[in-house]
């Protein structure tokens, strides 16, 4: 199932405030258009109604197929100058705590991490190509 919450943001170019929906997972087995809306590049993208700006929100995404039986999960690059983002995860770079995927089987446990958006949609082409490849 996918996850988001609908927030108001102010855009930080003209400080018109507006609502939007920040997605925080993506299950494209329950819904299969978003995969289209991230690859179109409207998942977590502020785009202003006053001024026009666009900009990526930086927030976190779980993108999970259970079809292929993957998932990659999105950080901001930002993070990593956070000490505390360093306290989720073990010395092999494995979260702790794996409560928040409770969505996920097995396989989506320890989600492939990537620290930008453009790598996140290289990472489901490959993995979506070399799925077909192999079935």
């Amino acid at each position: 199932m996918s996850k988001s919450d609908k927030i108001t943001m102010e855009c930080p170019e003209c400080k018109a405030a507006q609502e939007m929906i920040v997605w925080q997972e993506i299950n494209i087995g329950t819904d299969p258009e978003l995969k289209e809306a991230l690859f179109n590049w409207q998942i977590n993208i502020f785009t202003c109604n006053a001024c026009g700006l666009k900009a990526q929100l930086p927030a976190a995404l779980l993108y999970h197929d259970p079809g292929r039986r993957f998932c990659v999960q999105y950080y901001p690059a930002d993070i990593l100058g956070n000490e505390e983002f360093y306290t989720l995860f073990d010395s092999k770079g494995e979260l702790i705590d794996k409560t928040g995927l409770s969505g996920c089987e097995e396989y989506g446990r320890e989600p492939h991490k990537v620290f930008d958006m453009a790598e996140m949609l290289r990472y489901i082409v490959f993995r979506e190509v070399a799925f077909e490849k192999r079935s």
